[in-house]
């Protein structure tokens, strides 16, 4: 025989009334048994876990009462003075501390103190594997004591710190344990079809030889009997239909339904294979469900009482003068009274064995288990109450609903629920398969998970049918009984059904469109699913934020559409209108289309949505780009739109709002700066190439439109715009044909620039405002390069060919950095270059020593610089060009130009630097007009340096005179580091 992990005994006490529920009188020795004269009786309950190797008892339960109980010589043990739980000892009572008995695998069956201070603490007793123990849960009340029952007790654990005394630890071994009576054989009322009948032959005390039917009248008797001196439910239904149920109907039920007689029927399968299923039909359809008879019978047997009594596993017993109990122990106070001052247990012991098959050993295995005593429950069951499993409307602008879920105390585990959602018999929630009387919701615990992380036990039931427009309160009243059919009081809870969901727009695209006159509109497309509810109205709110490339925009700031924002209403077939004032503001929304989807599903509504077009006007893109302040980020348009139906009141969509996002791109080019017509003069053209240089400032832009980020240049000759400005005036009658060529000669002989621009400029200015002649003009203009130019370079570099005489014009055109771009404005903007058209002076000459006298000139990196030219010239008219490169030949190439560090006067480059300057100057180097320079390269390398010089009028008198004597040609050295 082995000690069972599978078999969980209980134990009750009851008065002897003498009275049956219905309050009929009966004399228990006539009726049942002569022992029943003692006033005090015990029902013992038991369920039992199947394994994948052992089920169904083989035979009948052997019920014993101990004879041989624990005392202070043996068994029990007081641990006199104060303990204290706390982080030291990991809030724990080991009660193996200090125990001087022998310790049995059952560990301990009663454990209590009297509590000295605790604050808000709860007690509960632990397996040997540290797992609470089920029902074992109390709360620490100053001054009072608290007590726990095993068996398979090894520790009191405390949540917080707390200080009890006078610790009373009581157990038996084996050898005490096993001085016992039997008095009772009992099984289920149930015939298995096998042979012969393994529940035949039951007793019951002194009566032997019992039928299954026989003994179950007996112990129904005495149950009945045990149960009539136990308070009622509250409710009068639940008093009449459970409580003082007929046993003899609760029997017959039972043995009508499938799983019994599937039980009964298939026993030799279920004791080979514990798992054994078998398909139950779902009531209401015509599908069928996997049911485990195993497992299911021992749920079943958990109902109630009676059912347990019905199915073998309870039987009440009366309590023998021995124990020298007269009265039931129904509080820990009374149960630590007896255990500290009579060290005895406060029950009863009784035992249970049964044997059992194992399918792995192919055997069979006797178990036995000890019945603890469960004291009636005084702690509230019943936690709180909370609106689970929303479930949508049915039909159209219906009801929708929700399942209501109850949290229990750990201590309802094993326990049984009758609900009613308000105080009268009429509220109470039936069972719908079992002729209507009250639903029994059994409660188990659940292991824990993510959503139950302590692994309390909970109740979840329904439906509700939800309000429309604002929450509402629904009470559950909640009657709770043992497996001992004892009925601890009734718990109001208030759970709060809050209403479906408004619906929310569904938002499928946001774009952003602009208007030929800046002006820009969001357009969006968004649906309402009216399968469940009639949409009333819907606000559509914006904002613009900004951002940086790369970033997120910001979801973390919500916010919602306010009554000022557009409003759509709709009518009871889904049409849309807008209010007024956003009407007159250009918003447009229509009915795109409804899609129905024609067949019902599942009992379901079809399916009904409907689309919509909404275009929404922002304002003039000058006022919406003033929403960016940082001209480094972008600006974003976010929408969010809710919504309130037609039975939703004043309740609309909640959070989180759908929202779409659109980035918004500045519609205008950038505004170009004017500047009246004038010309800018070339460079010398090259002496080899012929070519002409113009080195062009880039246009600068207003502030009050986009920034220009980048520019496009365009060319146009004079011969084209003569052609063009002379075939018009001749179509306009000005001139005749022959003029018209006499004309171009003498605009073309005029070789005074100024004069020549004068003759042509009034001619075309009149006829720009001719959107015709202004477009044939601007046509005329080609880009000279393909790729753009950056604002950052600030200036173009324009190459004019050989040989030409005449003007070449130019125009600029800006581009944002949202690649829209200026139109040609020739009246705005127009830059005319040149070329020189007198010969200029001949080009200096360039002297570079490198060395002189002492070496101090390499050794510092600097330079030496002999300018001279024909005519006298100042030395702010020089200019230095240099460039590091062995492969350079053309002086125009140089890229840099170079500040000397100092003019110096002939005695003193004579005197310092270079003694034979003299010799060397009349041996004819250069012009007699003649300048010396001290010169430091910008970067001192080992490589070829090369130097050259030009001079401009520092003090021009006329724009010629701005124009450079063209380069000399190129000094190259190779400088050391």
């Amino acid at each position: 025989m082995i000690y069972s992990s599978r078999i969980s005994a209980r134990l009750g006490l009851f008065r002897n009334g003498k009275t049956l529920l219905d309050g009929t009188p009966i004399d228990p020795v006539n009726e049942i048994d002569p022992e029943f004269s003692t006033p005090l009786l015990a029902t013992i309950n038991w369920s039992v876990a199947p394994t994948d190797e052992r089920c169904i008892a083989e035979g009948n339960y052997r019920v014993h009462v101990c004879t041989n109980l624990p005392s202070s010589e043996h068994g029990t043990f007081l641990h006199h003075g104060p303990f204290k739980f706390s982080n030291a000892n990991l809030h724990s009572l080991d009660l193996k501390a200090g125990y001087p008995f022998r310790i049995e695998q059952w560990g301990f069956l009663a454990c209590g103190f009297r509590v000295l201070n605790a604050n808000d603490v709860e007690l509960f007793a632990v397996d040997i594997a540290g797992v609470e123990i089920v029902g074992s849960r109390t709360r620490a009340v100053n001054g009072s004591a608290s007590v726990f029952f095993g068996p398979g007790m090894f520790a009191i654990r405390a949540t917080d710190d707390a200080l009890v005394e006078d610790v009373v630890v009581i157990s038996v071994t084996g050898d005490q344990l096993f001085k016992a009576r039997r008095v009772a054989e009992v099984g289920p009322a149930y015939e298995p079809a096998t042979n012969p009948n393994p529940y035949k032959n039951q007793s019951y005390l002194g009566q032997m030889g019992l039928s299954p039917l026989d003994s179950l009248r007996l112990r129904q008797l005495a149950d009945n009997l045990a149960r009539a001196g136990t308070a009622p439910p509250v409710f009068s239904r639940l008093d009449r239909d459970v409580h003082r149920r007929m046993p003899s109907d609760i029997w017959l039920e039972l043995d009508a339904l499938d799983l019994v007689r599937q039980t009964a029927d298939h026993f030799d399968d279920i004791r080979d294979q514990p798992f054994w299923t078998f398909k139950a039909p779902i009531v209401g359809g015509s599908d069928s469900l996997e049911v485990s008879a195993g497992p299911m019978i021992q749920l079943l047997a958990l109902a109630g009482p009676v059912e347990a009594l019905s199915l073998g596993q309870a039987v009440t017993l009366p309590v023998s003068d021995f124990f020298e109990l007269t009265e039931p122990v129904d509080d820990a106070q009374s149960a630590y009274d007896l255990m500290y001052k009579d060290g005895r247990l406060p029950f009863p012991l009784f035992w249970l064995s049964a044997d059992f098959f194992d399918t792995a050993l192919r055997a069979t295995v006797e178990e036995f288990a000890i019945a603890g005593l469960d004291l009636p429950i005084d702690r509230r069951l019943l936690t709180s109450a909370q609106q689970v499993a929303k479930r949508r409307p049915q039909i159209l602008d219906g009801p929708a609903f929700s399942d209501v879920k109850l949290w229990l105390d750990p201590n309802a585990s094993g326990t049984s629920f009758f609900l009613a959602t308000g105080p009268s018999d009429s509220d109470i929630v039936e069972d719908k398969k079992r002729s209507g009387l009250p639903k029994n919701f059994m409660v188990q615990t659940p292991e824990p998970d993510t959503l139950n992380p302590l692994g309390l036990p909970s109740l979840q039931f329904g439906p509700f049918e939800l309000p429309f427009d604002q929450d509402i309160v629904q009470p559950i009243v909640a009657s709770p009984r043992d497996r001992f059919g004892r009925w601890p009081q009734t718990y109001r809870e208030d759970c709060t059904l809050t209403p479906w969901p408004v619906g929310a727009p569904g938002l499928l695209s946001l774009t952003i469109n602009y208007a030929a006159d800046e002006s820009v509109a969001a357009r969006i497309a968004f649906l309402w699913d009216r399968t469940m509810r009639r949409q009333d109205n819907a606000r559509i709110g914006i904002r613009f934020v900004q951002a940086t490339a790369g970033d997120l925009l910001p979801f973390d700031t919500p916010f919602e559409p306010t009554a000022a924002d557009l409003t759509i209403e709709f009518d009871n077939s889904g049409n849309p209108s807008i209010d007024a004032g956003h009407a007159a503001s250009g918003a447009s929304v229509r009915l795109v289309k409804t899609v129905e989807e024609p067949v019902e599903i599942g009992g379901l509504p079809a399916s009904s949505v409907q689309f919509y077009d909404l275009v929404l006007p922002l304002g003039p893109a000058a006022a919406v780009m003033g929403n960016l302040t940082r001209q480094a980020d972008r600006l974003f348009s976010q929408i969010v739109a809710d919504a309130a139906e037609k039975v939703s009141g004043t309740r609309r969509t909640p959070e989180k709002l759908p929202r779409l996002d659109h980035v918004i791109n500045d519609p205008r080019p950038p505004i170009l700066q004017s500047e009246p017509w004038s010309i800018t003069w070339t460079s010398l053209p090259n002496g080899v190439t012929g070519e002409a240089r113009a080195l062009l400032q880039l246009p600068s832009f207003k502030d009050d439109g986009p920034k220009a980020v980048a520019y496009y240049v365009w060319r146009a000759q004079e011969t084209a715009i003569l052609h063009l400005l002379l075939a018009r005036l001749a179509a306009e009658g000005t001139i005749s044909d022959d003029t018209a060529e006499g004309l171009l000669k003498v605009i073309r002989r005029e070789t005074n620039m100024s004069a020549r621009l004068a003759l042509v400029q009034p001619l075309i200015e009149a006829r720009l405002p001719d959107p015709e002649f202004e477009a044939d003009f601007t046509s005329l203009f080609a880009a000279d390069e393909a790729k753009y130019i950056p604002a950052a370079d600030g200036h173009i570099e324009v190459v004019l060919p050989p040989h030409q005489t005449g003007f070449e014009f130019i125009l600029f055109t800006g581009l944002s950095k949202y690649g829209v771009a200026t139109e040609k404005n020739p009246a705005g903007l127009m830059r005319i270059l040149a070329v020189p058209d007198r010969q200029l002076p001949t080009r200096p000459a360039l002297r570079i020593f490198t060395s002189d006298d002492s070496g101090l000139l390499e050794a510092s990196g600097l330079c030496l610089a002999l300018v001279s030219h024909a005519r006298p010239f100042t030395k702010d008219d020089v200019r230095f060009f240099w460039e590091a490169g062995g492969a350079l030949t053309d002086a125009d190439e140089l890229l840099f130009s170079i500040v000397p560090i100092s003019e110096l006067d002939h005695v003193h480059v004579a005197t310092n630097y270079i003694s034979e300057i003299d010799t060397l100057l009349e041996s004819g180097i250069g012009h007699d007009n003649r300048r010396f320079f001290l010169l430091r390269p910008p970067a001192r390398t080992r490589a070829v340096h090369n130097f050259a010089v030009d001079l401009r009028n520092s003090s021009p008198g006329s724009p010629l005179d701005e124009i450079s004597s063209g380069r000399s040609t190129i000094q190259s050295h190779l400088l050391r580091e």
